[in-house]
C-alpha cells in the first residue's frame, strides 16, 4: 500500500472513530455477533470459521485502538 492509500486509510478510520468510538463499536459489534449466534447456532453458515476468525481480529484491532486512545489521553491529564 503506497502512502497516499495509507493516509486514505488513516482518514477514513479518523472519520469513522468521529462518529463511534473504538469501545463503542467493538460493544455493538460483539453483542451483534453473540446475539446472531444465540438464535442461529444450529444452521451457521458454513464459512463460519472464517467469519469468526475475521470478527476475532477485528475486535482485538479495536481494543487496541481503544487501549491506544486511552494511553494518550492518560499522558496528556
Amino acid at each position: 500500500m503506497d502512502s497516499v492509500n495509507q493516509q486514505k486509510l488513516i482518514s477514513e478510520i479518523e472519520s469513522l472513530f468521529t462518529f463511534a468510538s473504538p469501545s463503542s463499536l467493538r460493544k455493538s459489534i460483539t453483542f451483534i455477533y453473540h446475539d446472531y449466534i444465540s438464535r442461529n447456532s444450529d444452521i451457521l453458515p458454513s464459512n463460519f470459521k472464517v467469519i469468526a476468525g475475521d470478527m476475532f481480529y477485528l475486535i482485538e484491532f479495536l481494543e487496541k485502538v481503544e487501549d491506544g486512545i486511552s494511553d494518550d489521553e492518560s499522558e496528556v491529564e
